[in-house]
């Protein structure tokens, strides 16, 4: 399934530098206050609260809100705040990366997304675009490229 661009896909670039400066700036969130708000229920998530605490900081608990992160929020999060995943997995395929996940557990779709994630990020890098499901590319930022590049 394609789905057409958004105007928030084509300003990303410029987003993603507000982010990094953004981030740089911020002042750490207590433990007590997330714990407050229920967000790092250990039972339910396998991401380590220094993590998250980062990751809210950014403005999202989901992820790192680097460029590939948040390009991918875009083109693979429904309208309800559901990922597609057969939107992910076809936009991982389309980079030649497999996109098999076997781990139905709870919790599995968060993960899914997390390591094809990861796998992605220096494929992406190296060849410094992101091929979506349709044959259309999106050019990595350099600093993205220049994080994920090994």
């Amino acid at each position: 399934m394609t789905k057409s661009l958004s105007p928030a896909m084509l300003e990303l670039e410029a987003y993603e530098a507000q982010i990094e400066a953004r981030a740089a700036s911020l002042v750490p969130v207590t433990d007590a206050i997330d714990e407050a708000e229920g967000y790092f229920d250990r039972s339910k998530s396998v991401v380590k609260k220094s993590y998250k605490t980062e990751y809210k900081a950014r403005g999202d608990v989901r992820g790192n809100s680097d460029w590939l992160f948040t390009t991918l929020k875009a083109l693979t999060l429904g309208d309800d705040g559901k990922l597609d995943i057969a939107t992910l997995e076809s936009i991982v395929e389309a980079n030649g990366i497999p996109a098999k996940y076997e781990n139905r557990s709870p919790g599995w779709q968060g993960r899914m997304r997390m390591t094809l994630g990861l796998r992605l990020r220096p494929v992406v890098a190296k060849q410094g675009f992101l091929r979506l499901d349709d044959g259309q590319t999106l050019e990595a930022p350099s600093a993205f490229v220049t994080a994920w590049k090994k």
